[in-house]
């Protein structure tokens, strides 16, 4: 195949992995983005059967809890820990590389602080209230009330950094 015509199935293939257009059961295939400079790379996890929602009690890998509209105020605001929230959805691909991001991050640091998602699209409310408009964002909630917020996909590093404060 010319050099030309590979090269632009390459850069095609890359669009498709980053943008909305990325099935819900996508698994097991590497993904990679550029953040600050750096690259990040994360390979989307198959679900266990024990994942679930916070109303079931279920939990992610690493130790992040799923909640809703309904499990938020129970979950965040009246958490006795300070709780990291990540806010995303299934459709964007910055988000599928924030997640594992931050299931890593809650196992090395998870006795300290909650973790949780909440999928935006299908918990407006609270994704409303709290006025997002771009995802993935990472809110810190400590006593019910946000204390830090950042939009946009985070390596590593600045997620711990951003965590450390806060414990």
């Amino acid at each position: 195949m010319p050099r030309i015509i590979t090269q632009t199935l390459t850069a095609l293939a890359t669009l498709v992995v980053a943008s909305a257009s990325v099935p819900a059961d996508f698994l097991g295939t590497a993904i990679a983005a550029e953040t600050d400079g750096k690259l990040i790379a994360a390979k989307s996890k198959k679900k266990n059967k024990s994942d679930g929602d916070a109303s079931k009690g279920g939990s992610n890998p690493g130790g992040v809890l799923d909640v809703t509209d309904k499990t938020f105020q129970k979950e965040v605001l009246k958490s006795n820990k300070p709780v990291l929230v990540d806010f995303w959805a299934p459709w964007c691909g910055p988000c599928r590389i924030q997640g594992p991001i931050v299931e890593e991050t809650a196992a090395e640091l998870g006795g300290k602080m909650k973790f949780v998602k909440l999928d935006t699209q299908t918990n407006p409310e609270v994704a409303s209230k709290y006025g997002i408009t771009g995802i993935p964002a990472i809110y810190v909630f400590k006593k019910g009330r946000v204390v830090e917020q950042v939009v946009g996909l985070r390596p590593k590093e600045q997620l711990l950094e951003l965590v450390k404060k806060h414990i």
